[in-house]
């Protein structure tokens, strides 16, 4: 009993450090809810917004930030319209907080996204948090943007979104200055990837970060066993394989490693030619 009451209170304090609040047996009514569709009044709202957003088209500046501010008071409107129906208000939410997103108020674009997680209608409770972290990360709240993007990750273990978010915790360590953090969240990313796009991705950043602290022969590594995941996938007849073989081809890692066998090479070369002068020099005099 002791153990369970333990492991309760750990994942509260986890999502309670988050911001992120896990849903309670009180909460069993907006979960039952959460499941109805969205009414044809809520759907006819949402096609107006839209319809309406369509004006910020080739709109640039302050003109533009000003409407996407009037389109995320829209949705908010849209939102408090349909407060009781969740599935209608977690989406009116998610789409404020893009639009604050976009328009650069990333406090007010966190506020919404958290909005929306709030109604958790299932369907954008992954967006959602996913969007958290980003705002939190943006703001630099990397250790808050780490949890959350754990969160995303749980959900959706195999999503591409799980995928950038394994991705995005490495990225926040490196912000934190914690190499060695960086360093395991990348190789955990590249492990943890699902699908031969998700390693060519993952191993791309891995790859990268390993030629930043100059272990070439282990960056070379990581991209020759990517080459062999997407072969493997390629023999067994995965679809898109030409656009699988374009984007290993592709990945930046393989000319930043070139670039930088280069510069060592070089650099070798110019030392050695630089002793061959001093000995000339010497021998003359």
């Amino acid at each position: 009993m002791k153990r369970r009451i333990d492991l309760y209170l750990c994942v509260l304090l986890l999502s309670l450090s988050t911001g992120i609040l896990a849903q309670t047996s009180s909460e069993a009514s907006t979960a039952t809810a959460s499941k109805a569709k969205i009414s044809a009044e809520a759907r006819t709202a949402f096609a107006q917004a839209m319809e309406a957003a369509a004006s910020l088209k080739g709109l640039r500046g302050a003109e533009r930030k000003t409407e996407l501010a009037k389109h995320a008071a829209r949705y908010e409107e849209i939102a408090d319209r349909f407060a009781g129906e969740f599935p209608a208000a977690s989406r009116a939410w998610y789409e404020s907080a893009e639009m604050w997103r976009r328009q650069g108020n990333l406090a007010k674009a966190e506020a919404a996204y958290r909005s929306s997680l709030s109604k958790d209608s299932g369907a954008f409770r992954a967006r959602a948090i996913f969007g958290i972290a980003q705002m939190e990360r943006r703001q630099k709240k990397f250790e808050a943007a780490i949890e959350s993007y754990k969160l995303v990750a749980g959900i959706q273990a195999e999503s591409n979104r799980a995928n950038d978010s394994r991705l995005w915790i490495a990225r926040c360590w490196r912000s934190l200055e914690k190499p060695e953090l960086a360093m395991q969240s990348f190789k955990a990313a590249v492990e943890k990837a699902a699908t031969p796009r998700q390693v060519i991705v993952a191993s791309n950043f891995l790859a990268i970060e390993l030629i930043d602290r100059g272990d070439f022969d282990a960056a070379d590594a990581v991209l020759a066993k990517a080459g062999s995941v997407v072969a493997e996938a390629i023999d067994s007849g995965a679809k898109g394989a030409k656009g699988l073989e374009s984007a290993l081809q592709s990945m930046s890692s393989r000319r930043a490693l070139q670039k930088a066998r280069d510069k060592a090479n070089g650099s070798a070369g110019d030392a050695v030619q630089m002793e061959r002068d001093r000995k000339k020099v010497k021998s003359r005099r």
